[in-house]
Protein backbone atom coordinates (compact mmCIF):
# COMPACT_ATOMS: atom_id res chain seq x y z
CA UNK A 1 0.00 0.00 0.00
CA UNK A 2 1.42 3.34 -1.15
CA UNK A 3 1.17 5.82 1.71
CA UNK A 4 -2.13 7.57 0.34
CA UNK A 5 -4.12 4.57 -0.44
CA UNK A 6 -7.54 4.73 1.30
CA UNK A 7 -8.61 2.30 3.74
CA UNK A 8 -11.94 1.44 5.43
CA UNK A 9 -10.67 1.11 8.70
CA UNK A 10 -13.57 3.00 11.10
CA UNK A 11 -16.84 1.68 12.32
CA UNK A 12 -18.80 3.86 9.73
CA UNK A 13 -17.05 2.35 6.97
CA UNK A 14 -15.64 5.78 5.72
CA UNK A 15 -13.00 6.24 3.88
CA UNK A 16 -10.15 7.16 6.06
CA UNK A 17 -6.08 7.87 4.82
CA UNK A 18 -2.95 7.21 6.00
CA UNK A 19 -0.65 9.82 4.96
CA UNK A 20 2.97 9.48 5.50
CA UNK A 21 4.39 12.24 7.40
CA UNK A 22 8.23 13.14 8.45
CA UNK A 23 9.28 15.70 10.99
CA UNK A 24 11.70 18.08 9.12
CA UNK A 25 12.69 20.58 11.67
CA UNK A 26 12.24 21.68 15.06
CA UNK A 27 12.72 24.89 16.80
CA UNK A 28 14.38 25.44 19.37
CA UNK A 29 13.90 28.28 22.11
CA UNK A 30 17.78 29.02 23.22
CA UNK A 31 19.04 32.25 25.22
CA UNK A 32 22.72 32.32 23.87
CA UNK A 33 22.51 32.02 19.62
CA UNK A 34 26.41 31.25 19.42
CA UNK A 35 26.75 29.21 22.57
CA UNK A 36 24.28 27.27 20.78
CA UNK A 37 25.52 27.20 17.41
CA UNK A 38 29.06 25.99 19.12
CA UNK A 39 27.01 23.59 21.30
CA UNK A 40 25.65 22.29 18.07
CA UNK A 41 28.94 22.13 16.07
CA UNK A 42 31.00 19.86 18.73
CA UNK A 43 28.39 17.41 18.46
CA UNK A 44 28.92 17.38 14.92
CA UNK A 45 26.28 18.30 13.16
CA UNK A 46 25.89 20.00 10.22
CA UNK A 47 25.61 23.76 10.13
CA UNK A 48 23.04 24.43 7.27
CA UNK A 49 22.69 27.08 4.85
CA UNK A 50 19.88 29.26 5.81
CA UNK A 51 18.28 33.06 5.51
CA UNK A 52 19.72 35.41 7.83
CA UNK A 53 18.24 35.32 11.06
CA UNK A 54 18.15 31.47 11.27
CA UNK A 55 20.43 28.73 12.19
CA UNK A 56 19.94 25.25 11.32
CA UNK A 57 22.28 22.14 12.21
CA UNK A 58 21.40 18.69 11.31
CA UNK A 59 22.47 15.49 12.75
CA UNK A 60 24.38 13.21 10.83
CA UNK A 61 21.88 10.56 8.73
CA UNK A 62 18.89 12.20 10.06
CA UNK A 63 16.05 13.67 7.84
CA UNK A 64 15.03 16.49 11.17
CA UNK A 65 16.95 19.62 11.52
CA UNK A 66 17.22 22.30 14.50
CA UNK A 67 16.57 25.53 14.01
CA UNK A 68 17.06 28.38 16.24
CA UNK A 69 17.56 32.11 16.06
CA UNK A 70 17.36 35.74 17.62
CA UNK A 71 13.64 36.77 16.34
CA UNK A 72 12.29 32.77 15.35
CA UNK A 73 10.07 31.87 18.35
CA UNK A 74 8.59 33.98 21.40
CA UNK A 75 8.71 30.67 23.61
CA UNK A 76 11.15 30.96 26.60
CA UNK A 77 14.62 29.36 25.96
CA UNK A 78 15.06 26.20 27.51
CA UNK A 79 11.05 25.51 27.39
Amino acid sequence: MSATDVRRNDASGTPSRNIDLKLEVVVIPVADVDRAKEFYGRLGWRLDRTPPGIVQFTPPGSGCSVQFGPTLTAAAPGS
